[in-house]
C-alpha cells in the first residue's frame, strides 16, 4: 500500500533537486505535502519500525526540497539584485 505513494514523493524530491528553480516545483511540492498528510495519518496506527522510519525518511525528503527550493530562489535574488555570477565568484576556505 505505500510503494505508489513513496515512489511517487522520491520521484517529485529527485526533479526538485535536480532542477530547483522549475516553476512546476510549486504544484510538486504540494503533491508531495500531500503524499505526507496521507502518511502521517497511518503513522499513528503503525506498529513496524520500518515503516515508521519509512514515514520519517518521506517527511525528510520533502523538507530537503522545499529548502532547496527556498535556497534557489534566494539564490536567483540575489544574483538580479546584486549582479553577481555565482559559478565565477570567489569561494572562501
Amino acid at each position: 500500500m505505500l510503494w505508489f505513494p513513496v515512489s511517487a514523493l522520491v520521484t517529485l524530491y529527485t526533479k526538485i533537486m535536480q532542477h530547483p528553480r522549475d516553476p512546476k516545483n510549486r504544484s510538486d511540492l504540494r503533491l508531495m505535502e500531500a503524499v505526507n498528510t496521507f502518511l502521517a495519518v497511518d503513522k499513528q496506527e503503525v506498529e513496524n519500525k520500518g515503516v515508521q522510519r519509512l514515514i520519517e525518511l518521506c517527511s525528510d525528503l520533502f523538507k530537503k526540497a522545499a529548502l532547496a527550493m527556498r535556497q534557489a530562489l534566494t539564490e536567483a535574488i540575489y544574483k538580479e539584485t546584486m549582479g553577481t555570477n555565482f559559478s565565477t565568484a570567489p569561494r572562501c576556505g
